[in-house]
């Protein structure tokens, strides 16, 4: 196990160290017999000053160079992947004892059960805990073979014992920040006032909502967590309901949330006939008004005070820190009940678990007779506190799924397999993808490769660099002017991602588009609305990364051949049974030499991209019919 020292090293040794803050600074001169610092962020201008002071310590201080993506575990890793489910662990470790060292916490928690309180906790710790094991785990990549000491910022919401428990052969230090923790308090606490406030007046959106809008009628409540179409064959929200059907026996409602990524996209007399209606925010404020004072909200307007009035006599940062968030929290469950209530809503949808409404509600959703269900969109390859749900019901796309939805005692009531969610689409965008593929067979293409990338990050910390996506670009657009008889269609996963936006005057990919063999598809403002089987349908195989692999599953259940690359590395619960089909391949280089030998006919290369053995595992139906599935338990709850 890794030690915690605050005392300082007493020997000579290079260390790491997070980053030159003047609390950094001044512990670095109190140091003795250091020899070599190496410095993990950037070093700016204004601390070359603190450089040169220090030398006259015997502190030389460098700043380290590297790409987080780039570096490896000992087991071959992306230290950046990898970090990622580390934070994730420790952050479900850190909640867990934050509710259980402070009484009142851990009162609300066992109140409203299901540990959701807990779950809001470590999802909030997940962001921020990233930090620490990101750093650690860089250092301790950047000196291998020996045991780095790294020298971190005491983090302020949790113990750093965890740390050193979960992430063994780093020898951990810690140095101080400044201590503002009233004043941070403070501040927290005016953040929520202001963010409660929005909620209730629909700050950043002129539409008001009246009392006229009110419907008799059972409704559906979502969270706008999408663009809103009436397209099906485009990824939109609620892609459940199909407006060219009979109009439900329930409404649904919308809350439109104040973010420019999503937009409506359709008309309002299309929603209309499927009883779809998208509120403003401010409905949160007309909701309220007439219903605040029903007496299945008193409970929570009660607990709120009481969360409030123990930030005074809590003990430590973390334990007020998190009083206020979870005030917050039941003052957003109070919002939710009385929206509930006012639209005669019997069931809430969530697919965006991490959204904070999503837990407000599940709160409160048994005082005001509300079911929840919460529904799988992505392949997950390890449990993350931020897609956990303490719903009601789980739709997942198959009972596999159950490990990565659910952590010791934090889970749904009931987990339901029901099928890949957008397992309908084929149907829907078979003309359109036919159409792209005689565009390429047009100009020469009698062999189509699919290509789906990953979120392409900048700066040292990312896990996909600009110029790793540049490379398997060109890898791609290289073939094509090669090979007259090879074709590329693509698709990104958000729009900014895009090729024609990231490398928009590389002369590669631009030679490449010359010939009418690379094709790009996008459709969309923020993510690229065009489904993967779109794409898919293209192609003869397709090339997706494996840490994420949704696209590749949306792939494999259209029939086209799909293959996982992965370049960095990535461990994944699901790795056993993606051993079982010749699906996975390291390097691009080595991916396209097997491809060239299936195009050639070499027996052993013939099973490429074949999910047949393994498919079942990922959806057992794969009838086409999993949204139905989807709206029949929203319709059961109705019956």
């Amino acid at each position: 196990m890794s030690t915690v020292d605050e005392a300082g090293p007493k020997i000579k040794k290079i260390i790491y160290l997070d980053e030159l803050t003047l609390s950094a600074f001044w512990t670095l001169l109190r140091m003795r017999s250091l020899t070599k610092v190496i410095v993990l962020e950037k070093i700016r201008a204004r601390q070359k000053f603190w450089c040169w002071l220090l030398t006259k310590k015997d502190v030389h201080v460098t700043e380290a160079a590297f790409f987080a993506g780039h570096l490896r575990t000992g087991d071959g890793e992306s230290v950046r992947f990898a970090s990622r489910r580390v934070a994730g662990q420790i952050a479900l470790i850190a909640a867990k004892d934050i509710v259980e060292s402070e009484p009142t916490i851990r009162s609300l928690n066992e109140e409203y059960g299901r540990n959701t309180i807990r779950l809001f906790i470590a999802k909030l710790l997940q962001a921020y805990i990233d930090y620490w094991p990101l750093r650690a785990m860089v250092a301790q990549a950047l000196a291998a073979p020996n045991q780095p000491d790294v020298w971190l910022r005491t983090p302020a919401l949790f113990d750093v014992k965890f740390l050193a428990e979960t992430i063994h052969g780093v020898n951990f230090h810690f140095y101080p920040t400044i201590g503002l923790s009233p004043i941070k308090l403070v501040f927290f606490y005016v953040i929520n006032v202001i963010r409660y406030i929005k909620l209730i007046s629909g700050l950043g959106q002129n539409a008001r909502y009246s009392e006229q809008g009110k419907t008799p009628r059972p409704s559906v409540l979502m969270l706008q967590e999408d663009n809103i179409r009436s397209d099906r064959s485009l990824r939109g929200q609620p892609h459940w309901l199909d407006v060219s059907q009979p109009t439900p026996n329930f409404d649904t409602f919308v809350v439109e949330l104040p973010t420019s990524r999503f937009a409506i996209c359709a008309m309002p007399s299309e929603l209309a006939r499927a009883g779809i209606t998208v509120v403003p925010l401010s409905i949160f404020g007309a909701a309220i008004k007439a219903m605040g004072s029903d007496k299945a909200l008193k409970r929570v307007r009660r607990d709120r005070g009481i969360a409030i009035r123990a930030v005074f006599h809590a003990s430590g940062f973390a334990n007020k820190f998190f009083l206020l968030q979870i005030s917050y929290l039941l003052g957003q469950a109070r919002l939710m009940g009385a929206l509930a209530l006012w639209l005669n809503s019997r069931v809430f949808l969530i697919r965006e678990t991490y959204y904070s409404l999503s837990d407000a509600m599940q709160l409160v959703a048994p005082d005001v007779n509300v079911k929840t269900i919460a529904y799988q969109y992505s392949n997950m390859g390890f449990a993350s506190p931020l897609m956990l749900s303490t719903a009601d019901r789980f739709l997942l796309f198959s009972d596999m799924y159950r490990q990565t939805f659910q952590v010791n005692d934090i889970a749904p009531q009931k987990f339901v397999p029901t099928g890949y969610l957008y397992d309908y689409v084929a149907n829907l965008v078979r003309e359109k993808s036919y159409k792209h593929r005689e565009i390429l067979m047009r100009a020469g293409a009698e062999f189509i490769v699919c290509y789906f990338d990953e979120s392409v990050q900048h700066g040292r910390w990312g896990g996909i660099g600009k110029q790793d996506h540049l490379s398997e670009l060109h890898t791609l657009a290289k073939t094509v002017l090669a090979d007259p008889s090879f074709g590329v269609v693509l698709k990104s996963q958000f729009i900014h991602n895009s090729p024609s936006q990231l490398h928009k005057d590389d002369n590669v990919i631009q030679a490449a588009k010359a010939t009418g063999r690379y094709l790009e598809l996008a459709e969309g403002v923020h993510r690229n609305d065009i489904y993967p089987t779109e794409v898919a349908l293209v192609a003869d195989l397709c090339i997706s990364h494996k840490g994420g692999a949704t696209a590749a599953i949306e792939a494999a259940l259209t029939g086209v051949r799909t293959v996982l690359l992965n370049t960095i590395g990535a461990k994944t619960v699901w790795d056993a049974v993606y051993a079982q089909a010749d699906i996975e391949y390291g390097t691009i280089e080595s991916l396209m030499e097997a491809i060239a030998c299936y195009r050639s006919g070499v027996a052993e290369q013939q099973t490429i991209g074949d999910w047949s053995k393994i498919l079942h595992e990922f959806d057992p139906y794969r009838d086409g019919k999993a949204t139905i599935r989807l709206r029949s338990h929203v319709e059961n709850i109705f019956n």
